[in-house]
């Protein structure tokens, strides 16, 4: 007895299957501001003192990698930014907070902390 799949494969069950490799999509990617590689972000980052940053980014994929090539950017300033995204290529903007942290990331803590 064999069991058959969604992908032809005898003896393999999957409820996806295996060919043809469907992307699977991030729950970030279904937020209210979607994004793509390749698409044309604009970011400004405004600081208390009044001065301004700008970067231009077309390798991120999602929030979490546009924030994470900012601070990269970013990596010698430090404190609380408002961050002002513009998506040219599908035509939103955003604005939200965003904590700088300098050269150095918070400090680990809790139980894990000494495990690194």
């Amino acid at each position: 007895m064999y069991t058959t799949s969604c992908s032809g494969i005898k003896g393999i069950r999957s409820s996806r299957g295996i060919y043809p490799y469907v992307h699977s999509f991030a729950p970030s990617r279904h937020e209210s501001h979607p994004m793509r590689i390749g698409d044309e972000l604009h970011v400004r980052l405004r600081f208390a003192d009044g001065n301004e940053m700008s970067f231009f980014c077309r390798r991120a994929n999602d929030m979490t990698e546009l924030v994470g090539e900012v601070r990269q950017a970013a990596r010698r300033k430090r404190g609380l930014v408002k961050m002002s995204v513009r998506n040219a290529s599908r035509g939103w903007t955003l604005e939200k907070p965003l904590m700088l942290y300098g050269e150095h990331m918070p400090q680990r803590s809790g139980w894990g902390a000494n495990m690194l």
